[in-house]
């Protein structure tokens, strides 16, 4: 499950050795999941 640590977390690796890091296979749709979890958690409609 992706979080905003995980997603700091590759941020933070990007900057630090200025090139670009491999993202995960499943990382649209787990980026998906957590923007709808957190719409949800906010009580905003996710359409």
């Amino acid at each position: 499950m992706l979080t905003f640590d995980k997603i700091r977390d590759v941020e933070r690796m990007e900057r630090n050795e200025k090139k670009l890091q491999k993202l995960p296979a499943d990382f649209i749709q787990d980026l998906r999941d957590y923007i709808n979890r957190k719409r949800v958690d906010k009580g905003e409609d996710p359409f």
